[in-house]
């Protein structure tokens, strides 16, 4: 009788050891996307601050090169090819196909806003355009879905639509 307690103790130990690690995995994993999450939002901070500083500095062109490079080294995407989506599906195709969080949304449609301007810089008015549509498309999603309002975004959006009028 006894044999035949211990192996059911033991049974309902390797179940619950069994469930406990895929509890546990599941835990490491949210851990994991939290931390990638979180690195995102930090390239995207950091691309927007040095793009800005490099054109302040009168370095357009490096500011722009430097922004393609790291949106292709740590996105797998570049200017270019967010132009080659139409600014209805820009957002859905950030969140779907790179894994953009509402949060990353904001930095995105600022440094497409300024790499426009850079590109205004450089006479490129049709990439300029481009770009802030681009940009308006994202302001017009958070201003629409977001529940605080934001006095900057909804003069970038004001601004956008002169520049685009």
């Amino acid at each position: 009788m006894h044999i035949f307690v211990i192996s059911a103790l033991i049974n309902e130990l390797n179940y619950f050891s069994t469930h406990l690690t895929i509890f546990l995995m599941g835990f490491e994993r949210r851990d994991y996307l939290k931390k990638q999450i979180d690195q995102l939002g930090r390239v995207l901070g950091k691309m927007l601050a040095d793009m800005l500083g490099l054109k302040q500095q009168g370095q357009v062109g490096e500011a722009l090169q430097m922004v393609d490079e790291t949106m292709q080294r740590v996105l797998s995407l570049n200017l270019i090819s967010m132009i080659a989506v139409s600014p209805k599906e820009l957002v859905s195709w950030l969140q779907q196909e790179h894994q953009f969080q509402p949060e990353h949304l904001a930095p995105m449609a600022d440094i497409l806003y300024e790499a426009a301007e850079g590109f205004l810089l450089q006479k490129d008015t049709a990439t300029a355009r481009a770009l802030w549509e681009r940009a308006l498309a994202i302001y017009e999603h958070l201003e629409a879905t977001e529940t605080t309002f934001s006095l900057e975004r909804h003069y970038r959006i004001t601004q956008i639509k002169s520049l685009l009028a």
